[in-house]
C-alpha cells in the first residue's frame, strides 16, 4: 500500500476519532531530531508537570511554548509528540505543558497552571539557556488559554512574569468571544459570576504582544468569527495581529500539517515560521 494512503488513513482516524487515533499520529511522528525531558515538575500538583523537546540540531534560539485543546476537560502532553516532532524540525524548542482539567477544577484555575508553567520556563535555565524568544501557542481550548495570558496579564503578573518579556502569541481555531455559552457543561466550566473575564476580547487595549490568528472557514466547533472579531477588536487599538483564514479546513484540519507526511496540505507551519521569522528581531 502506498505510504501516503496509509498517512491518510491515519489521518483519517485521527480526525473522527481523535484522542484515541493520537498514539498512531505520534508512532509515525520521527523523533530522532529532538531530546526529549520529561514530566518536568512546574508546581506540586500531578497535572502540573511538562516536556520539553530539544532540536539537537540546527536550533534556534525561540521556544514555543505549547497548550493543546480538548474544551477544557480533556487531553494529556503525550497525546501531541507529533506537533512537538514537527516544530522541532524546523529548529523551535518546544514545552508542552499540561494542566488541570474541569471537573477537577473551573476557570480560572487552568489559567493559573499555564501562568505558572510559563514562569517556570522562563525562569529555566538548565534546559533552555539558548533561549532569546518565548511564543506562546495553542490549539482550540489552548489557544483561548495562550491568548488569555496574553491579553489579561493578571495571570502572569501573579507569577512575576511581563507580557512584554514575550515575543508574540499563535492562536489556532481559538475560541476568543464565544459568549453566550448553551452548553451546560461550558457553564459549569465557566462560573456565571466570572464568564466575562474568560473572554480574551474582552482585555485588549493595544499594548499586548503581536498575535497571529489562523482559523479555518470550514470549522464548525469553534467558529471563524472568533478569530475575525479579535482581530477586529486588536486593530481597533493599534495592536498588532496577522490573521489567516483557510479555505475548506475544519477545526481539526487545520492540524494536520503537524502530522508527519501532510505538512504541506494546509500553510499552518508555513505561516508560523512567517510569522516568528517576522517577529523575533
Amino acid at each position: 500500500m502506498n505510504f501516503r494512503i496509509i498517512l491518510f488513513s491515519v489521518y483519517v482516524v485521527f480526525v473522527t476519532t481523535s484522542c484515541s487515533a493520537t498514539a498512531l499520529v505520534n508512532f509515525i511522528s520521527p523523533d530522532e531530531h529532538y531530546d526529549r525531558f520529561e514530566d518536568l515538575s512546574y508546581g506540586e500538583l500531578d497535572r502540573q508537570k511538562l516536556d520539553i523537546y530539544i532540536p539537537n540540531s540546527k536550533a534556534n534560539n525561540i521556544l514555543i511554548i505549547f497548550f493543546y485543546g480538548g474544551s477544557w476537560d480533556s487531553g494529556n502532553k503525550e497525546q501531541y509528540k507529533f506537533v512537538a516532532s514537527s516544530l522541532t524540525e524546523n529548529g523551535y524548542t518546544v514545552a508542552i505543558p499540561d494542566y488541570r482539567l474541569y471537573p477537577e477544577v473551573m476557570f480560572p484555575m487552568f489559567m493559573e497552571d499555564a501562568a505558572k508553567a510559563v514562569a517556570w520556563l522562563q525562569n529555566d535555565s538548565e534546559y533552555l539557556n539558548n533561549i532569546e524568544h518565548i511564543y506562546l501557542m495553542g490549539h482550540s481550548a489552548g489557544a483561548q488559554i495562550a491568548n488569555l495570558l496574553i491579553s489579561d496579564e493578571r495571570y502572569l503578573s501573579n507569577e512575576n512574569v511581563k507580557v512584554a518579556s514575550l515575543t508574540g502569541s499563535i492562536g489556532i481555531a481559538g475560541p476568543y468571544n464565544f459568549l453566550p455559552l448553551k452548553s451546560d457543561r461550558l457553564k459549569s466550566i465557566f462560573p456565571e459570576e466570572i464568564r466575562d473575564s474568560s473572554q480574551p476580547i474582552n482585555f485588549i487595549n493595544g499594548d499586548e504582544v503581536p498575535f497571529l490568528l489562523l482559523h479555518g472557514l470550514s470549522d464548525k466547533t469553534v467558529l471563524p468569527k472568533n478569530s475575525e472579531t479579535f482581530a477586529e477588536k486588536i486593530k481597533s487599538v493599534n495592536g498588532e495581529v496577522v490573521l489567516k483564514f483557510y479555505k475548506d479546513v475544519g477545526h481539526i484540519g487545520i492540524i494536520k500539517p503537524f502530522i508527519n507526511g501532510f505538512d504541506g496540505s494546509v500553510p499552518t507551519i508555513k505561516d508560523i515560521n512567517i510569522f516568528i521569522g517576522d517577529t523575533a528581531k
